[in-house]
């Protein structure tokens, strides 16, 4: 029997097409949310606490959802018509899904290497702003837009140790110290050949580094934090 090759059997074709794909799509969509919620800083059950904790949030919203549409039944017909209308948009044959990132790459944005340290001025820039006055790498890296792991490496191919920090309002995790970051900025601007000891320029997030001589430096961030760099 040859199959009915009519307007309404395409418009049923589209529609059936394009809401596998939008079950499918969605599905992938909110696996994805909820795995890029891994602390990549954390071990054990604290690093799979943000997936589940995301994971409970989907479910509770489809539970509500549920218990909203058998409470109010008209919703029904307005949640079959925006399915419908999405299913058919998707169902187009030339139809791809768009992932995070995409949009930018359309606009002809230039997509920075995600596998490139992260400059020093951006890392000190993020310490100054998220810091009390240390900071951990899920705070700097949400500040940079950033893995943990990425902040991780750029810390240690710019020098400055990661080790445990206490956070002031998020207690204690991997991280990295205000007077850490002084003392690699610090010896950065000692290798250059001035000698006029004149203070180095604050940037806009209030951080900035007086040498003293050759035996130091001071780690000025914001108004009121001031650390002590001594160089041996």
């Amino acid at each position: 029997m040859k199959r009915l090759s009519w307007a309404p059997a395409r418009a049923a074709d589209r529609l059936t097409t394009g809401s596998t794909r939008l079950a499918a799509h969605l599905a992938t969509r909110a696996s994805t949310w909820c795995r890029r919620s891994r602390r990549t800083d954390l071990e054990g059950w604290r690093a799979a606490l943000g997936p589940a904790i995301r994971t409970a949030v989907l479910a509770g919203a489809g539970y509500a959802a549920l218990r909203l549409l058998r409470a109010r039944p008209v919703l029904m017909w307005v949640a079959a018509g925006a399915w419908a209308v999405a299913a058919w948009r998707v169902g187009h044959p030339d139809w791809q899904p768009q992932e995070m990132g995409e949009q930018a790459d359309e606009e002809g944005e230039e997509v920075a290497d995600p596998d490139a340290p992260i400059p020093l001025t951006d890392l000190a820039d993020a310490l100054s702003r998220v810091g009390t006055p240390h900071a951990h790498l899920a705070a700097l890296a949400a500040h940079l837009d950033a893995t943990p792991a990425r902040v991780r490496a750029s810390l240690r191919a710019h020098g400055v140790p990661v080790e445990t920090v206490r956070m002031r309002g998020a207690g204690a995790s991997t991280g990295i110290k205000a007077t850490a970051m002084g003392a690699v900025v610090a010896a950065g601007q000692a290798s250059n050949n001035n000698t006029n000891n004149t203070p180095a320029a604050t940037s806009e997030s209030g951080l900035r580094v007086d040498p003293i001589g050759q035996c130091g430096a001071v780690l000025h961030q914001g108004a009121g934090t001031r650390h002590t760099v001594e160089r041996r």
